[in-house]
């Protein structure tokens, strides 16, 4: 043992070895961290599924709304229905070309959209006026060209709207009184 001399007195040294080999803390805090590491991946794999999620439902709506007013567009062009209602220059035609799943169309003139509406087109046709057939369209003089602007909005799921806008004509033949 070891002495140390503290004002002329003799006092004995004892020694305390420390030892830093006592890890059992050590597995409490690095339980910790990877505890709180796999909180904040799993927090991340939920954000970015849910926001996967929304753009799939988003592009989904978006699909289904152009469907709508691809079909109205169609439905627009060759719809009899509509253009024999609109025969003067600034005329138009207002309504709803709807869809159920069975595929049946429904037309409906002086109709507006109801909101919220899907699997529904709102049309707009107006007759810009006529003309003569473009030559080499291999149509004669007793045929005219009707040209008309149609714009259709179609509406999906959660609001989704899409617009198609075109001009198109129409060849008709022409009256006997022009």
């Amino acid at each position: 043992m070891d002495h140390i001399v503290n004002d002329g007195e003799v006092l004995p040294v004892i020694s305390h070895e420390v030892t830093l080999n006592n890890e059992r803390g050590m597995v409490l805090i690095v339980v910790l961290v990877m505890l709180v590491l796999l909180s904040i991946l799993g927090a991340t794999v939920l954000t970015n599924s849910t926001t996967e999620l929304r753009v799939t439902g988003n592009y989904r709506n978006q699909q289904q709304a152009f469907f709508a007013a691809d079909g109205g567009f169609e439905q627009g062009q060759l719809s009899n229905a509509i253009y024999s209602v609109i025969p003067n220059v600034g005329d138009n035609w207002t309504g709803t070309i709807s869809y159920t799943t069975d595929g049946v169309v429904t037309i409906t003139q002086n109709a507006v959209a109801a909101a919220g509406a899907v699997n529904t087109a709102q049309v707009v046709a107006e007759n810009n006026g006529s003309g003569p057939m473009p030559p080499g369209s291999g149509y004669d003089e007793t045929f005219q060209a009707n040209l008309y602007d149609l714009d259709v909005t179609g509406y999906g799921a959660n609001n989704t709207e899409i617009e198609i806008n075109s001009s198109i004509a129409k060849v008709q033949q022409k009256s006997k009184y022009y």
